[in-house]
């Protein structure tokens, strides 16, 4: 919790993000892979490795609160606070970070919305396609929008979009993501 605490202080005091949190048809709820558990090492890129303030210094999860007519939680606003420990080029993230992020936060969501459909979350990226559209300049503050787009069986599609605070698109993602049992991870 005081991970969660301070993070979501890193976007209350930036004005852009202020209408998101303050949306009350999302809540916020911690995002899983930024626990590090060290006993097993689960969670050790996002959680260690990434989670410092130099790379991620800043992180928080706010998805769609179910209705009766939208009973799962399908849809996540995440906020990033990026540093230049992310560098590919001078100022520049890597591109394979921006791919890093955009599944993460894809399949996260895919977890959320099992979890609350009263299903296992595990699930595995099988497919994830990304499109670099302008350099996110760093360091900066990003909104990664993702929503689950299709549910076929064990299959979970979802797109999302890396905006900057002029809602400029910087990266879009769609990925496919499927179902496995803990055990054959």
């Amino acid at each position: 919790m005081p991970d969660r605490v301070a993070d979501l202080e890193i976007f209350e005091s930036i004005s852009w993000c202020k209408p998101v949190l303050q949306d009350p048809d999302y809540e916020l709820q911690s995002t899983w892979s930024r626990t590090f558990v060290p006993e097993t090492r689960e969670n050790e890129l996002l959680g260690h490795t990434l989670k410092n303030e130099n790379t991620i210094r800043g992180w928080i999860s706010l998805y769609n609160r179910p209705t009766k007519s939208r009973p799962l939680r399908d849809e996540v606003r995440t906020f990033m606070s990026l540093d230049q420990g992310l560098n590919g080029y001078p100022r520049v993230i890597h591109g394979g970070i921006t791919a890093t992020i955009l599944d993460e936060v894809q399949s996260i969501l895919v977890s959320v919305c099992l979890d609350s459909a009263g299903l296992s979350p595990d699930n595995v990226t099988a497919d994830l396609r990304v499109t670099y559209l302008k350099p996110i300049i760093l360091p900066c503050v990003v909104l990664i929008k993702a929503r689950i787009t299709e549910i076929k069986g064990r299959k979970y599609f979802a797109k999302s979009d890396i905006v900057n605070e002029k809602g400029v698109v910087l990266a879009r993602g769609e990925g496919l993501f499927v179902t496995v049992g803990r055990e054959k991870l």
